[in-house]
């Protein structure tokens, strides 16, 4: 990514500024993650005279790998002037605020989350560590991967590929007759999608993984003709998609995979088939 970030939107190097805020190099780093947490809350609305529901999205900032929590502490206060202040401890990280942002830092994961003006931010980042790390007592680890032991996410990951830049998504089922969908939960039954690009100068291999619910919901000729009739499309998932194959995992008969070769330019500047996610 970083020989070629000419080409790369602003979105794709949005995790190289989450690290620049913990001072820590990629080099570092085993994985990284960035989540959106869906938060509904219910406000009454004077001019309706009644209760709406309103959803917002926090920001989570997930990094693994092998930190120095005394070297980020002191990079958090340098670069904040001395204004992040320290809130205490919790399932071993040592927690931090600044303005709306919340930090917790331990030597193998650094967190940050992004508060809302509807959204306590401490209760924010107490939930984000209740959730990924509280299954196994304080200082436990394999909370922090159960994401990758969900029935839909384990069958994706080991489809991934292995570009220089993944993501991906495991969403409900969705039913693109009764709601509204993005062109990439355009199938009934979609569940989940990874995607994975390996950047070759002008060139960029594109690896897409799609899960449905079951593999009667796979329907391979179904994806084929999708791709086929989007690929030309600039704005599409698949702009300038040239060469390419869909077929079934080996692994997996719930799980289709789409190799391809796209224009760098065209490819990562497109919505493709997962969200900033």
């Amino acid at each position: 990514m970083f020989e070629h970030d000419d080409r790369l939107s602003y979105e794709d190097l949005w995790g190289r500024l989450v690290r620049d805020a913990f001072d820590v190099p990629a080099m570092d780093l085993d994985w990284q993650l960035v989540q959106h947490v869906d938060w509904w809350l219910d406000v009454y609305n004077p001019e309706a005279g009644a209760d709406v529901e309103e959803t917002l999205r926090p920001e989570v900032h997930v990094l693994a790998g092998s930190f120095d929590p005394d070297a980020v502490e002191a990079h958090l206060e340098d670069d904040s002037n001395g204004d992040v202040a320290v809130t205490g401890t919790a399932r071993g990280f040592d927690l931090y605020e600044l303005g709306s942002f919340r930090f917790a830092v331990r030597d193998d994961y650094l967190v940050r989350t992004v508060g809302d003006v509807w959204i306590d931010p401490e209760k924010m980042l107490e939930y984000v560590l209740e959730a990924r790390w509280a299954r196994d007592g304080e200082g436990g680890t394999d909370g922090g991967r159960r994401w990758g032991n969900d029935e839909h996410a384990a069958p994706l990951l080991a489809e991934r590929g292995s570009g220089q830049f993944a993501n991906g998504t495991v969403l409900p089922p969705r039913d693109p007759v009764r709601e509204p969908a993005y062109d990439w939960e355009w199938q009934t039954g979609l569940v989940g999608t990874t995607r994975s690009l390996t950047v070759d100068g002008a060139t960029t291999e594109v690896t897409d993984a799609f899960c449905y619910e079951s593999a009667a919901a796979a329907d391979l000729e179904a994806l084929q003709g999708f791709v086929e009739t989007n690929r030309d499309v600039a704005d599409d998932a698949f702009p300038t998609l040239d060469t390419y194959t869909v077929e079934r995992s080996d692994d997996a008969e719930t799980v289709l995979v789409l190799t391809g070769t796209a224009r760098t330019s065209a490819i990562t500047r497109s919505r493709g088939p997962v969200p900033d996610a």
